[in-house]
C-alpha cells in the first residue's frame, strides 16, 4: 500500500478562496468586513513568522486585519488593557493572543479576558468548556479545526472508527480528542506515560500525532489502512540524517539543500507512506490548514455578533 497525500496546502487554498468569496458579499450585502486582531509580546521568531502569515491571509481574505506588537518588556496589566480595547473594539470579531506569553504572566488569566464573542482561538476557558460539552455554538482551535478537515476529506465515516490522539496538550490534543468524539468516533489519548505505546497507536483507523519528537512514529506504530495526521514540525540542519530518511525523496533533499534546512514530522514520512491509507506531509498538511480555520473561525464570530445567526 502507498498513502494518498493530504495535501493541506491545496485544500487550504480553495477554502480560502471561498472565505474571500463570502467576505465579498459580506461586503457588499451588509456592509463590513470580518476583523482580526493578533496581539504579541515580544519578538519570538517563531512566532513572529506565524503572526506574519496570518496577517497575509487575513489581508488577502479581504479581512480587517490588525497586528499588535507589545514591547517584550510590556506588563501583564498593559497586555490585559490592550485585550479589553480590543473586546470593546466595534469592528473587531475575533481577537487572537499570540502563545507564548512571557513565562511571569498568568496565561490562563490572559486567555479568559478575550471576551466569548471574540475568542477566534478558542482557548477561554468558557470556550473549552462548550467544545467538552459538545455544545453546537461553540469555537475549536484553528490547529483541531483544520485537522478535522483534513480527515474529513479523506471520505471516512469517523462514526465508530477507532481514534488515536499522540498528546494532551490543550492546544491540539485535547480539543481534536473532543472533536472527534462529536463525530461518534471511540477516540483514545496517549501521552509520554502510556504503556506499550505502539500496541494502543497501531489499534487506529485514525491516528493524529502532535507529540514534538521528530521521527517518533515508525512503522510498528501505525495500523494498515490508517489515517494518519501528522501534527509535528521539527526543524534541522542534520543534513546526513535528513538524507537517510529521505533517501528515495529526491525533491524533499533539493530543498534542504537549497535552504540549508528542513523538517522533520513527528511520523517517520517515508515508512508510513507504505502502510497508511492517507497522510499529511510535512510541511504542507496541518500547517496551511491552520490559518484557513482562524479565517473560518473569524468569518463565524463576524457573523454571529453582527448578524445573529
Amino acid at each position: 500500500m502507498t498513502a494518498q497525500i493530504l495535501d493541506g496546502t491545496r485544500i487550504s487554498g480553495e477554502i480560502r478562496e471561498k472565505i474571500g468569496e463570502e467576505v465579498a458579499a459580506l461586503k457588499a450585502e451588509h456592509g463590513f468586513v470580518p476583523g482580526l486582531t493578533v496581539i504579541q509580546v515580544g519578538e519570538v521568531p517563531e512566532s513572529s513568522a506565524y503572526v506574519k502569515m496570518k496577517e497575509k491571509a487575513a489581508n488577502k481574505a479581504g479581512f480587517l486585519s490588525r497586528k499588535i506588537n507589545l514591547p517584550v518588556d510590556a506588563s501583564e496589566a498593559e497586555l490585559l488593557d490592550e485585550i479589553h480595547r480590543q473586546n470593546e473594539h466595534p469592528d473587531i470579531d475575533g481577537i487572537l493572543v499570540q502563545l507564548p506569553v512571557p513565562d511571569e504572566f498568568d496565561e490562563n488569566k490572559i486567555l479568559s479576558a478575550v471576551a466569548i464573542e471574540k475568542d477566534v482561538d478558542g482557548f477561554n476557558p468558557y470556550s473549552v468548556g462548550m467544545l467538552s460539552a459538545s455544545k453546537d455554538r461553540f469555537i475549536a482551535p484553528a490547529t483541531p479545526v483544520g485537522i478535522m478537515e483534513l480527515i474529513r476529506r479523506t471520505g471516512i465515516d469517523m462514526k465508530g472508527k477507532e481514534a488515536v490522539v499522540l498528546g494532551r496538550s490543550n492546544i491540539v490534543g485535547k480539543p481534536t480528542a473532543a472533536l472527534l468524539l462529536k463525530e461518534h468516533a471511540t477516540v483514545t489519548i496517549c501521552h509520554s506515560r502510556t504503556k506499550d505505546l505502539p500496541s494502543v497507536t497501531s489499534r487506529a483507523d485514525i491516528l493524529v500525532v502532535a507529540v514534538g519528537r521528530e521521527l517518533m512514529v515508525t512503522s510498528e506504530y501505525i495500523k494498515e489502512g490508517a489515517v494518519v495526521i501528522d501534527v509535528g514540525v521539527n526543524y534541522t540542519e542534520d543534513e546526513k540524517k535528513f538524507k537517510e530518511v529521505y533517501l528515495d525523496f529526491p525533491d524533499f533533499i533539493e530543498k534542504l539543500e537549497k535552504k540549508g534546512y528542513g523538517y522533520f514530522g513527528d511520523v517517520h514520512y517515508p515508512q508510513a507512506l507504505k502502510k497508511a491509507s492517507w497522510i499529511t506531509p510535512v510541511p504542507g498538511g496541518v500547517g496551511p490548514m491552520t490559518i484557513a480555520s482562524l479565517l473560518m473561525n473569524t468569518v463565524t464570530l463576524a457573523r454571529r455578533r453582527r448578524l445573529g445567526e
